[in-house]
């Protein structure tokens, strides 16, 4: 068997600036991170074209052929001929950790028995991971919510999003890509409705942007912002509803256990 092409598709940085600490470009780094997920058996999220999703999982790694090999239903309604030369990107989270990829130049074919896809190993993949800040993640059963302004100022219409964790750093939200999709790097006007307040104001910036796949299958959008030159009083108020959150959720593990 002939070595697969090195994978020459570049990265859509999906954090701003040049720098992007967030950028593995190591391969042995990256082969590592591969083999951890292998491991772990994560679901892969499969973006095609930014329109199109499917679910796979990793069935094994050649390093020696630079290639790998995902998992392919037989009754997968994605070919490899539909799916040559479309661009891709692979999403997983490893140990709470977001692991994005992209690649070009798949083809359909049977490993150990299984039907499986074949692409070459990426060049560059993003783990993002910030630990500036501590987060927490928000109760499902009461959703914290946001308003974010979708015009040029805050008087344009605005759109109420899930909170999915908040840190004194910023907010990752949970929003269907056809409701509201961020331009990285942009500045929006937010109002987070914290319980006891009126909505705490702040202007946030959209840092990124990916797909994630929800424990009952569904696909949605998780977008990250960061706060813009937040006030003291706002960030104690964000801090303290963190410390009380974590009270309430220790308190419940005590009876639960």
């Amino acid at each position: 068997m002939s070595s697969i092409a090195t994978n020459a598709v570049r990265l859509e940085p999906t954090m701003v600036g040049q720098d992007n600490p967030f950028m593995v470009s190591s391969q042995l780094e990256i082969t590592h991170i591969l083999h951890a997920i292998l491991r772990d058996g994560a679901l892969i999220t499969v973006t095609v074209d930014a329109n199109d999703f499917f679910l796979t999982s990793l069935l094994a790694i050649d390093d020696s052929e630079n290639c790998m090999y995902l998992e392919r239903g037989h009754a997968s309604p994605h070919s490899s001929r539909a799916l040559r030369g479309r661009p891709l990107s692979f999403d997983t989270t490893l140990e709470k950790v977001q692991i994005r990829f992209c690649s070009v130049g798949i083809e359909a074919m049977e490993y150990d028995g299984k039907a499986a896809y074949r692409i070459p190993l990426p060049a560059e993949m993003l783990r993002i991971q910030r630990r500036e800040f501590y987060r927490v993640s928000t109760p499902i059963a009461v959703p914290l919510k946001c308003r974010l302004s979708v015009g040029k100022n805050a008087a344009d219409g605005a759109v109420e999003l899930t909170i999915c964790d908040i840190s004194c750093g910023g907010i990752a939200v949970r929003s269907p890509p056809a409701l509201f999709a961020p331009e990285l790097g942009t500045f929006y006007s937010c109002s987070i409705l914290l319980p006891g307040t009126s909505g705490l104001r702040i202007k946030v910036q959209a840092r990124n942007a990916f797909m994630v796949t929800l424990l009952n299958g569904k696909i949605a959008q998780r977008c990250g912002f960061v706060f813009v030159d937040p006030a003291e009083s706002m960030l104690a108020t964000v801090q303290r509803y963190i410390l009380n959150l974590e009270r309430l959720q220790r308190t419940r593990g005590r009876r639960e256990g």
